[in-house]
C-alpha cells in the first residue's frame, strides 16, 4: 500500500491531519476482513512524489514516508501492517537507507531494483547506485524468510532479449539472495 508522507507545502499543511484520519479510517475499515483471513497490509517506503513532480522540491529535499509507517507501526498490529522495502524507492535524491532499520522489523514483502539515485527505474540488482551489501544485512537481520522478490523491468536494462534479460535477472537476483543468506 502507498502511504504518502505528510505535505510538506505550508498552503496544504492543514490537510495533514485529514488525510491522517482519512488512512486510519480506511485501515480500521479493513481490519476486520484482514485479520479474519491472515491478510497482512504492507505499507511501501516512499518519498513525496507529489512534491517533486509539483517542482515544489527536489528529490534530495522531498521527505518519506518512514515516520508516518512508524505512526502505523504504534496504532496497528503486525500480523495486520507490515513494511515493503522498496530498495530504489530508499535512494531517490539521496540515500535514506540508514533510516530503515526500525521498518524492517515488520518486513514482509520485497520490491527489489536499482536505480541511478534520480529516477525509479527498476534496473536489475548492482546496476546502480544501491547499496547492496547494507540491503542485504537489513534484510537478513529481519524477519523476513520469503524468497527474494524482484521488481525489475527490461526498459532500463540495456538488454534488448527476454531470455537474455532473465539471465541476467537471475544470476544478479541469486548473487543478491546469497549476500542475505551469508548474513543470517
Amino acid at each position: 500500500m502507498h502511504a504518502y508522507p505528510p505535505t510538506q507545502d505550508p498552503a496544504l499543511a492543514p490537510l495533514n491531519e485529514r488525510i491522517w484520519d482519512q488512512l486510519r479510517k480506511s485501515l480500521d475499515a479493513l481490519q476486520p476482513y484482514a485479520m479474519s483471513r491472515g491478510i497482512c497490509i504492507a505499507l511501501e517506503n516512499l518519498i513525496d512524489f507529489r512534491g517533486v513532480a509539483a517542482g515544489a522540491v527536489s528529490k534530495a529535499a522531498c521527505v518519506d514516508n518512514f515516520d508516518l509507517i512508524l505512526q502505523v507501526y504504534a496504532a496497528y498490529p503486525p500480523e495486520y501492517i507490515g513494511f515493503c522495502y522498496d530498495s530504489g524507492h530508499a535512494i531517490l535524491g539521496r540515500s535514506r537507507m540508514d533510516r530503515l532499520a526500525p521498518l524492517m522489523e515488520r518486513l514482509a514483502v520485497l520490491h527489489l531494483h536499482d536505480n541511478n539515485g534520480e529516477e525509479d527505474q527498476h534496473r536489475l540488482v548492482f546496476d546502480g547506485a544501491v547499496d547492496w551489501t547494507l540491503a542485504a544485512k537489513l534484510i537478513a537481520a529481519a524477519p523476513y524468510t520469503k524468497p527474494m522478490s524482484y521488481e525489475v523491468s527490461m526498459r532500463n536494462a540495456g538488454i534488448a532479449e527476454d531470455v537474455a534479460f532473465l539471465q541476467q535477472a537471475y544470476t544478479t537476483g541469486t548473487r543478491f539472495a546469497a549476500m542475505v543468506d551469508a548474513h543470517r
